[in-house]
């Protein structure tokens, strides 16, 4: 008889086998498992059974002999008892897909001789799903629409007060929190917003001129995408030489910082002729 949990309520009845009057009583009790039927795991390296309440045989608490574990209709394993009504035991990963297990549970029973035997008294079973596990976060961030490509890489954007910021995803299945924070001159962050498939976009306008540390993150909770780069932005005429000589002597101990994007912005307003 198979069953996928099992509640009793107790009960008594008296059977006459082979002329012996026989009292079996089933008390109230319940059969869980892992797996469970219909459930799905990434990861399945043990697999258990537990029984809540206290089953009977014979009038008296059934003593289980052992437990043999099945799955895709072979046999894998005994589960080790771990206190009474209760057993597990490690099993290799099963393969991404469907797949069935089964649990035979034996009783021990003593025969008319007063031997001991052991005696399949039930079983538990179903399928269950292993799913392939998500895939790492992978993706390109983008200044002004210029692919960040290496740490260290400079960016100059002359006459350019308003910053677009990108984020576009090229692997993982999790949903990524995407935002860009700086400070200097004025400290402020945004988040991203998706503006298509795997894509995270936003702007800022930027009304202060000066050396902004820009820190740029995106991130699944499990994989983390920055960089850590140096450029110019801002409405003057473009950083000179020197400036960029001595920002990059100011910053350049943090350019190993993970998700710091230093971006020195021109100082020099455009003058009217």
């Amino acid at each position: 008889m198979k069953k996928l949990g099992l509640a009793l309520l107790a009960i008594g009845i008296t059977l006459l086998v082979s002329g012996t009057l026989m009292s079996v009583t089933l008390a109230l009790y319940e059969i869980t498992t892992i797996p469970t039927h219909g459930a799905s795991y990434q990861t399945l390296t043990s697999v258990s059974l537990s029984i809540t309440g206290t089953p009977y045989y014979g009038g008296n608490p059934i003593d289980i002999d052992q437990i043999k574990y099945y799955q895709d209709g072979t046999y894998r394993t005994s589960l080790t008892e771990l206190s009474k009504y209760s057993w597990s035991v490690g099993i290799a990963q099963p393969s991404v897909g469907s797949h069935t297990f089964n649990f035979e549970v034996y009783i021990e029973l003593i025969d008319p001789t007063g031997a001991p035997y052991s005696w399949l008294w039930t079983q538990v079973g179903g399928s269950f799903t292993i799913t392939a596990p998500p895939a790492t976060l992978n993706g390109d961030w983008y200044i002004a629409n210029i692919l960040i490509t290496s740490s260290g890489q400079v960016i100059s954007l002359e006459k350019t007060k308003t910053i677009a910021f990108k984020f576009v995803k090229t692997a993982g299945t999790q949903t990524p929190t995407c935002t860009v924070s700086w400070t200097g001159p004025e400290s402020g962050s945004i988040t991203l917003s998706s503006t298509a498939t795997n894509t995270w976009e936003g702007s800022y306008t930027f009304s202060q001129y000066g050396v902004y540390t820009v820190n740029l993150k995106a991130t699944d909770g499990t994989a983390t995408i920055s960089f850590s780069i140096l450029g110019t932005f801002g409405g003057g005429i473009g950083i000179s030489k020197d400036l960029l000589a001595r920002v990059l002597q100011i910053f350049g101990g943090s350019m190993a910082l993970v998700g710091a994007a230093l971006v020195a912005v021109d100082i020099y307003k455009e003058r009217k002729s």
